[in-house]
């Protein structure tokens, strides 16, 4: 490369000193910039160490403590597990001593024999067949009772085959003496009930509970209503002058809870993406199959074809169909009753009770039911729901004719909720194969808390769970 000849001289100068040029030019750039980057380092070098230096903290603080909840995780999640469980049955078990004096066998027709051992029974027991054979007689007689308990006239058939109350044979014949009861309750509505526990056959022992417990229940609801009743002299001053329906049960038992019929109050709403059909019994939601059921398909029967007397569990699954519900209404099978250790614990039996009534006693009634003895869940109160208006007398129209007895306050009124039974307490459901001598467990977190490592505090009155008794 030809260099103008002006420039060189001054090319000919760096050349022959361009080293100790650069030794000065190099220093003034390249130590600001190590000077930079040493600083980022240093910072990032203090952060990181800061950080290992917290986590060794808290290493250090997990090692301080006196008793370290790792060193015994299996042992105390052992002992919390059976505390757990042993609360639960003794929960299960005072649920079900406080219906005791609901669940009472009446010894006068089925016999102290057979209380004593209908009264000891555990899961999955049986009853001997005399004894069965004896309550298929008995229980005719235990349905009678009902009426009275209500305050009505027994118009039950009679268990001698006559007819507990003389009826004429035709329109045409002498009418029947007026009724002196402070309730009307229908005769077509007392045969049914009646039918349902008629039976060509000995039960089982699971049909023999099951039906004990619908009679306990139809009488808690006849005592509500005989209690409505209380002061009343004659119908005419009675608070619920008629009961037009009575049910729990498989009858009661809904097909669409919340929802049937042109005149069943609906809830609108859109289920979820990949939501159940049924909607799980919920408001709304598409009516179920209802099944056969033996006691209701027209009366008399109550034995499966090919079962006889106390036959295997599988035979009487289908007398648990829809006999009872889960919180929201919706029917449960047998083998979503059975396979459910809460609805083994707590039994929702669905009613339905439909009554002519003085409107301005509606509310006592409603409060009668929530202040029962046994849990009473009311979901549903209709009035006047036959879809008639009040008649020109006043009283209201709806089934049964209330405005026809000159009452001008009378409405028809249908209730529907479920009534909650404590089933029978199951050791081996909820405790397995635990001893019954083996002693509840202090609650770990106090024994870490309170006591040094290594010893193991007594529990006091207070804080030891309740034993339960065994079975």
């Amino acid at each position: 490369m030809q260099i103008p000849d002006n420039i060189r001289p001054a090319v000919e100068i760096v050349v022959k000193h361009h080293f100790w040029m650069l030794a000065a030019v190099v220093p003034l750039i390249v130590l600001p910039l190590t000077l930079l980057a040493a600083g980022d380092l240093s910072q990032k070098i203090k952060a990181k160490q800061g950080a290992i230096d917290s986590k060794l903290a808290s290493v250090r603080n997990v090692q301080g403590v006196a008793e370290h909840p790792n060193e015994r995780w299996v042992e105390v999640l052992a002992r919390d597990t059976v505390n757990v469980k042993r609360e639960t049955f003794a929960v299960w078990k005072r649920f079900h001593d406080s219906q005791a004096p609901i669940r009472v066998w009446p010894a006068e027709l089925l016999g102290d024999d057979f209380v004593e051992r209908a009264s000891k029974l555990q899961p999955g027991g049986r009853l001997p067949r005399p004894l069965l054979e004896r309550y298929q007689e008995a229980v005719k007689n235990i349905v009678h009772t009902l009426p009275k308990r209500m305050g009505a006239d027994d118009l039950m058939p009679s268990t001698t085959g006559e007819e507990a109350v003389a009826r004429p044979a035709s329109p045409a014949a002498a009418p029947r003496p007026a009724s002196r009861s402070i309730v009307q309750w229908p005769e077509g509505d007392q045969r049914r009930i009646y039918d349902s526990f008629d039976w060509q056959k000995p039960p089982t022992t699971v049909q023999v509970q099951l039906a004990q417990e619908e009679i306990w229940m139809y009488g808690i609801l006849c005592d509500i209503v005989k209690a409505m009743n209380a002061r009343a002299t004659a119908a005419f001053d009675a608070v619920i002058p008629l009961v037009e329906e009575l049910s729990v049960g498989y009858p009661a038992a809904e097909d669409k809870p919340g929802g049937a019929g042109e005149n069943r109050v609906m809830r609108v709403s859109v289920p979820a993406a990949g939501a159940a059909p049924d909607g799980g019994g919920q408001p709304g939601a598409g009516p179920l199959s209802r099944p056969g059921h033996p006691r209701f398909a027209g009366g008399g029967g109550n034995t499966p074809k090919g079962s006889t007397g106390d036959g295997p569990a599988s035979a009487d699954d289908v007398f648990r169909n829809w006999i009872y519900v889960d919180y929201g209404g919706r029917p449960l099978m047998a083998a979503e009753q059975m396979a459910s250790l809460a609805n083994r614990m707590i039994h929702f039996m669905p009613f339905r009770l439909r009554v002519v009534i003085d409107q301005r006693r509606l509310d006592d009634l409603l409060v009668s039911l929530a202040g029962s003895p046994i849990p009473i869940d009311v979901r549903q109160v209709r009035i006047n729901a036959g879809g008639s208006g009040p008649r020109t007398s006043g009283g209201g129209g709806g089934p049964g004719g209330p405005g026809e007895t000159g009452r001008p306050h009378d409405v028809s009124v249908e209730i529907r909720g479920s009534i909650a039974v404590a089933g029978q307490p199951d050791r081996k459901a909820v405790l397995g194969d635990l001893p019954d001598d083996q002693a509840p467990s202090q609650d770990p977190a106090a024994t870490v808390e309170s006591e040094p490592a290594g010893t193991a505090p007594a529990p006091s009155a207070e804080e030891a769970p309740v034993a339960p008794e065994a079975n």
